[in-house]
């Protein structure tokens, strides 16, 4: 009986999980009207492993009726596999009901997911929206929300691991290495947690190593910082000032994310890595010297990492 789990699957969590497991194929529908993912592609093809996935091109479906569409990529499987409030045809028109209907006059068995809650554990700790009711929904927009407003552990609890960006590894102004910690700089993605200074790990060729990874200005080094921005940390929601989507768009193209990697010294140059963050250590800071922050990078992973760093000055 081949099956498929079918969705937007923007960000695979806990509730995908439970149709993608028991699916012999994901077919995902690309939704650019949806906004940034939660999740690049890399992410998705990182997480989903050998499962069979196609992918369908948005504009070559978005014509399509309810009946079109499944006659041209359903009928093929005998079990239907969708969440609760799954959409598809012209205009989102047709739901699970058109889809059941279908199902039932081609002999087709169609399973359908309910909604998913994942009750938050007390006390809460941030203000966000794990805190408007007792029980959230696992959906990409509340995982989204979390992550944004820096609550990585409600976060990646729902998302049933650690949440994880991907991209090409550039070159940056290299004064980590001088300092004794060469990072792996990549692009920060759409959806980013609030500066500051993150346990990670990093994904090099599938293999994993530990890492401690910076997001946001280095003013240490940097003389450009601003105070505001800096204490504040959150790109996304602050109140920072006018024209704030604008500017949280430029502050995220003028800072990369630099992870030193741990018992690593490759030149992984244009590789496309993945990361993922764990929790937050610290705020980012800035240190009356350099011997200062070598110090405490040194702390941050002797602290988190059980490891006893040596470093000269």
């Amino acid at each position: 009986m081949l099956s498929v789990a079918i969705g937007t699957f923007d960000g695979l969590h806990i509730a995908h999980k439970m149709l993608i497991d028991i699916a012999d194929t994901v077919l995902i529908i690309a939704n650019p009207n949806k906004g940034a993912p939660l999740n690049s592609a890399t992410v998705n093809t990182f997480l989903l492993g050998d499962k069979p996935v196609i992918r369908l091109n948005f504009d070559e479906i978005k014509n399509l009726m309810p009946a079109e569409f499944f006659n041209k990529y359903l009928i093929k499987y005998d079990r239907i596999i969708v969440g609760y409030n799954f959409k598809f045809g012209k205009n989102a028109s047709g739901g699970v009901g058109d889809l059941r209907r279908l199902c039932n006059d081609n002999g087709k068995v169609l399973e359908v997911v309910d909604r998913v809650t994942y009750k938050p554990p007390e006390p809460l700790t941030t203000n966000d929206v794990s805190e408007k009711a007792k029980e959230i929904e696992v959906s990409s927009t509340n995982i989204r929300e979390l992550i944004t407003c820096g609550n990585l552990e409600l976060a990646n609890a729902m998302l049933g691991y650690d949440y994880m960006i991907s991209g090409v590894v550039i070159h940056g102004n290299q004064i980590g290495r001088t300092i004794g910690f060469p990072t792996a700089n990549i692009t920060p993605a759409p959806i980013m947690p609030p500066f500051g200074v993150y346990k990670s790990k990093v994904y090099v060729n599938h293999i994993c190593y530990d890492g401690v990874t910076n997001y946001g200005p280095k003013p240490t080094i940097e003389k450009t910082l601003d105070d505001e921005l800096l204490k504040n940390g959150n790109l996304n929601g602050s109140s920072i000032g006018k024209n704030t989507e604008h500017k949280n768009a430029q502050i995220r193209l003028n800072n990369v994310v630099e992870t030193h990697i741990l018992d690593f010294d490759r030149d992984i140059y244009d590789q496309e890595i993945v990361i993922s963050f764990n929790k937050k250590i610290r705020n980012i800071k800035k240190f009356n010297s350099i011997y200062s922050l070598k110090n405490q990078i040194k702390l941050d992973v002797d602290k988190n990492f059980c490891k006893k760093m040596e470093i000269s000055y």
